[in-house]
Parts: structure tokens; C-alpha cells; sequence
């Protein structure tokens, strides 16, 4: 691994409680507001193969052009159903509207702080590291707030 690809190493929070929380299967659709270092939109994508779609954005264009190369690097990059935006995940119904989605059948938001984005992060550490990850599902009831 190059030094440029650890310092933006991410490793999601909750991983497996958020894509649990998904109920994730072949031909959904889901949008993953909080691209990042793709580590959920990958997993997503490989989930809801081969006919369904993750919809992923990001208002850093490094992070989409380093998940654009991580996918291309993957063995099964070339088929994974995952398109990528440049927006905020507010905006993710313009997303929406450019990959001619009319429905998803659910939401993903990783939020919280992360090294790279943190003003010490020049000087190699964060004090505290807070993390919420927001999972949303169209099944009733399905909404969680996992920390």
C-alpha cells in the first residue's frame, strides 16, 4: 500500500450492524450518502449484485476518485453496481435524478468525526473520535440510530 493510500485509510463504524440493518439483497437500491473510503458502498454493492444499485456521494472529489480506483483495482470492480456523485447527501435526490433512480429501498449515513477530516489531523491523532451511523430501510419500523 502506497503512502498516499494509508493516510486515508477508513475503516467504517458498525460495519456489520448497518449492513444488518439494510436488510440487503440482490436487486435493491440503496444510497449511501457518506462515500468515504467506499468500505460500505463496496460491501453494499457486492450485497445488492447483480441487479440492484448502490448510489453513493461524496462532496470530496479525492474520495471519489480514490474509490473510483480502489473499485477498477477489485477483482469484481468491473461489475459492481455502484455509481458514484459529487454531492452532498442532502442533494441525493439530484444523484438520484442523474442515475434515473425512482425509488430506493434504503439509506445509509456514516457520520461522525474522522482523522483526515479533523483540524489536528496534520498532527497525527485525534483527542476524541465520535461516530453515528444512521441506517434506514423501507420495511416498517426499520429506522435505527446505531453508536
Amino acid at each position: 500500500m502506497n503512502d498516499e493510500a494509508q493516510k486515508t485509510v477508513h475503516i467504517p463504524v458498525l460495519f456489520d450492524e448497518c449492513l444488518d440493518a439494510l436488510n440487503l439483497a440482490p436487486g435493491k437500491i440503496i444510497v449511501d450518502g457518506t462515500l468515504g473510503g467506499g468500505g460500505h458502498s463496496i460491501a453494499i454493492a457486492r450485497r445488492v449484485a447483480p441487479n440492484g444499485l448502490t448510489i453513493s456521494t461524496d462532496r470530496d472529489p479525492a474520495a471519489l476518485d480514490r474509490v473510483d480506483r480502489r473499485v477498477e483495482a477489485l477483482e469484481d470492480g468491473a461489475t459492481l453496481p455502484l455509481k458514484t456523485f459529487f454531492a452532498n447527501y442532502c442533494d441525493f435526490d439530484a444523484a438520484l435524478e442523474r442515475a434515473n433512480v425512482e425509488r430506493v429501498d434504503g439509506f445509509l449515513l456514516d457520520l461522525g468525526c474522522r482523522a483526515t477530516n479533523s483540524p489536528t489531523a496534520n498532527a497525527g491523532s485525534v483527542s476524541t473520535r465520535t461516530a453515528t451511523s444512521i441506517c434506514v430501510s423501507t420495511r416498517p419500523k426499520a429506522f435505527r440510530r446505531l453508536r
